[in-house]
């Protein structure tokens, strides 16, 4: 094997994670790098990190990340598809300080390698520089990063820097129209960080950071995005989903979607405080979420895949806590659809609470349901339940 000096001379590759890199992956793929390029257009695609061809032809795609996020994963997950279209025999790898157990296995199981490296320095080649800023708009952009705030208003400028709001408000459209940063609705602007303006990619938010900002009423982070954050679902949500009560627009955050699901105000409740990263916002507890996914599977992946998250979730459920959400929220379909998913499960040979049962079918229920809301209303219909089977719950399995 070739020493990382050979490769530099030889390659002429610019830096020594580079050469780590190659070192790395010339095993996994049992033949020697020719050729790297660095910060690749792929049309359909976007820019690439780096894109190397082995001495056969055989592309490798390389996505270079500080650390790991869940949203990223999904990030990932969207490029690793778009990747397989424009360069149907390429294969993406994944390069990053460091990747959490739980991370390394979804992405493997989308066929992303992940290697780790010691603590490295990447600074990608500029593919654009920003418009030039005028001082007052370097004074706006630089006092909201040092003061971390991430989203900004012309009230909040105009506070900042003793200005009057119409001043700020046209700061605030210049920092826009240069790239600076990037509008979520009448008025509010997402600061992007300097990385990112003078980095490789589209503008790409994490929306779990900003919630507390972006959201000001009560709020909680649900259905499949709060499956997916207490680990119990592996399909990669696309967009973030957060319960309200009154009627908000979606929100686009770069190329990250906040979508807002309006549910009546007793339903408002059964959710906590979420460390994640430096940042806090709510997420629903596990019994919330699946009683949520139940009442919309539609949100869901449909009601096969959140059986599939409910038997993930089974050594968790505190099952007092689910019997006390169903009968707060005192809706009987969706007593009626818990219970018979969670027989069904038990008939399956999963341990389900005998007395939970009991009591979900003391309810008295008076009309008959189909099981998925989305399907014919043809199938077998269960007594005890008033349920129509109408899709095979146990299909997950043979995924």
């Amino acid at each position: 094997m070739h020493s990382a000096l050979d490769i530099m001379c030889i390659m002429n590759i610019e830096t020594n994670m580079e050469a780590l890199i190659v070192q790395k992956i010339e095993p996994l793929v049992r033949n020697k790098i020719r050729k790297i390029q660095r910060m690749v257009n792929i049309p359909n695609l976007g820019v690439l990190d780096l894109l190397l061809t082995t001495q056969d032809g055989q592309k490798f795609a390389i996505e270079i990340k500080n650390r790991i996020t869940r949203f990223q994963i999904g990030e990932l997950t969207r490029l690793a598809i778009l990747l397989s279209k424009a360069l149907p025999s390429s294969k993406l790898f994944l390069v990053s300080n460091k990747v959490d157990p739980v991370s390394k296995d979804i992405l493997n199981r989308i066929g992303i390698t992940t290697i780790e490296l010691a603590k490295f320095s990447w600074k990608p080649s500029k593919s654009h520089k920003a418009m030039e800023l005028s001082p007052r708009e370097q004074e706006s952009y630089f006092i909201l990063l040092r003061k971390g705030i991430g989203i900004v208003t012309p009230k909040i400028l105009s506070l900042q820097l003793d200005i009057p709001i119409e001043y700020s408000k046209n700061i605030l459209i210049n920092l826009n129209r240069k790239g600076m940063s990037t509008k979520i609705g009448r008025g509010r602007y997402v600061i992007i960080s300097p990385d990112v303006i003078y980095g490789r990619k589209k503008y790409t938010a994490d929306p779990l950071t900003i919630l507390q900002e972006l959201v000001t009423e009560n709020y909680y982070v649900g259905y499949a995005s709060a499956m997916y954050i207490h680990g119990l679902s592996i399909q990669i949500p696309f967009q973030t989903l957060v319960a309200v009560t009154k009627q908000k627009r979606a929100v686009k955050i770069g190329t990250s979607l906040v979508k807002f699901i309006r549910i009546p105000k007793n339903f408002m409740f059964g959710y906590y405080e979420h460390k994640y990263l430096n940042s806090y916002f709510n997420v629903s507890d596990i019994e919330k979420s699946i009683v949520d996914c139940i009442d919309r599977h539609d949100l869901c992946g449909g009601i096969v895949e959140v059986t599939r998250n409910i038997t993930e979730a089974l050594p968790k459920i505190d099952t007092n806590k689910l019997f006390t959400y169903l009968n707060k929220i005192g809706k009987p379909i969706l007593i009626q659809r818990c219970g018979f998913i969670l027989e069904r499960l038990n008939s399956e040979g999963f341990a389900i609470d005998s007395k939970l049962l009991n009591k979900l079918a003391s309810f008295r229920f008076k009309y008959v349901y189909p099981l998925d809301y989305t399907q014919s209303k043809r199938g077998e219909t269960s007594k005890r339940w008033k349920i129509i089977e109408n899709i095979n719950l146990m299909d997950w399995k043979n995924a």
